[in-house]
């Protein structure tokens, strides 16, 4: 076995979700928790699937189908990024799922079985399960499947009940597992195996070269109905500006500053992107020399994530990274805020050792947001160990 992270489902990963879809069905004709992916092999397009598949997170759309909503998850090898199994995880169970589903489904590939990976998926599984609120899990398997029964056993499952499935052929058992209790007895045993999504990012200035990337990007963002963070403009780009207007504005903050009434500040914008294949995942914006209208309103660092790269960790990685440049600018102390609706982004910060301050009402976005300071040198010693492993170099350079 070896270090695996469980990632969402996408579109970019099609080719190889549906090899490994392939390989399970030519073994099985269901595919135990793909979240109903394997329907692509009743008629349905992949990208029907996927976008049911998707839907089923949010549970008003779940109760709408009378089910309990769930989210899927692919097991995925972090040495390689191969697809090794995939788990649905579903959390306020409906009467018929808590008799006939459970809360966890999952299915190895056939071609890495017997390695342990149904093991470290189930504990994966039972650590998400822990986040949604749940303490008590429901896992069950068909009643000849001694494998998954002995997976289910080796992580504290207790029998509790055998059912006639009407949804498979022949009886099927159910086991019950605490989760608090599970979690705590095989921590040893599988943290070390728990890998990371993040790959190694590097910053990068904005160009005319990246030109289509960059326009795909901010497209994909506004697409997902999400605000532009930390962009320096460049997302005027889709509106009023041109993406050469709108570039020579972004360079601009960086060189002469906003200097408006009250206002004051220089901002650098950089892009994150990954080292492997160059995709701009996210972006960040540092600012300096602000004023104390700046400082209480827009704070020293913003980043924002392309939203399928989101929940993999770069938030907290693009903020480290914004540390950085501000410890090379000689800022010491950083001011960060976030809408107070904004519970990821709180936690993100507040992760980096960021320290509530104060909070302000927004007028020009009718919200009030909160903010936090964070000790430049300190968090960077401390979280050096974590985030400099991800941290690349740009073969261009940045300045």
């Amino acid at each position: 076995m070896e270090r695996c992270y469980l990632e969402r489902l996408s579109l970019e990963r099609k080719d190889e979700i549906l090899a490994f879809l392939d390989e399970c069905h030519e073994d099985n004709p269901e595919v135990h928790g793909s979240g109903g992916m394997d329907r692509i092999y009743r008629g349905w397009t992949f990208e029907n699937a996927l976008e049911r598949c998707l839907n089923f997170e949010n549970p008003e759309y779940a109760a709408q189908t009378d089910w309990c909503p769930g989210k899927t998850r692919l097991l995925v090898r972090e040495r390689d990024r191969r697809i090794v199994g995939v788990i649905n995880i579903r959390w306020n169970l409906t009467e018929r799922a808590r008799q006939f589903a459970g809360h966890i489904g999952y299915e190895t590939r056939p071609s890495e079985r017997r390695q342990g990976y149904a093991k470290l998926m189930l504990y994966l599984g039972l650590k998400e399960e822990r986040r949604l609120g749940e303490k008590q899990v429901i896992v069950g398997c068909n009643a000849d499947n001694e494998a998954s029964a002995k997976t289910i056993l080796a992580l504290g499952g207790v029998w509790e009940r055998r059912e006639e499935d009407p949804f498979d052929d022949g009886p099927a058992d159910y086991y019950v597992i605490d989760v608090d209790d599970a979690l705590a007895t095989f921590a040893p045993v599988y943290e070390p195996f728990v890998g990371s999504p993040m790959e190694r990012i590097a910053l990068e200035r904005p160009s005319l070269e990246r030109k289509d990337e960059i326009l795909a990007f901010l497209r994909e963002v506004a697409e997902a109905g999400q605000e532009f963070h930390g962009i320096g403009g460049l997302d005027r780009a889709l509106g009023d500006m041109s993406f050469e207007e709108a570039l020579e504005h972004c360079r601009r903050l960086e060189t002469e500053g906003l200097s408006k009434e009250s206002w004051r500040l220089k901002s650098r914008t950089l892009l994150m992107v990954r080292e492997r294949d160059r995709r701009i995942i996210g972006n960040l914006a540092v600012r300096w020399d602000l004023s104390e209208m700046a400082r209480r309103h827009i704070g020293h660092v913003g980043c924002g994530l392309r939203p399928s790269e989101q929940g993999k960790g770069y938030g907290k990685l693009g903020l480290y990274l914004g540390l950085k440049e501000l410890q090379k600018l000689g800022e010491r102390k950083a001011i960060l805020g976030c809408a107070t609706t904004n519970i990821p982004s709180a936690k993100t910060i507040q992760a980096m050792g960021g320290v509530w301050v104060w909070q302000e009402y927004w007028e020009a976005h009718d919200e009030h947001d909160d903010y936090y300071a964070i000790d430049v040198d300190e968090a960077l010693a401390t979280f050096a160990p974590a985030y400099e492993p991800f941290v690349a170099e740009n073969p261009g350079g940045n300045e």
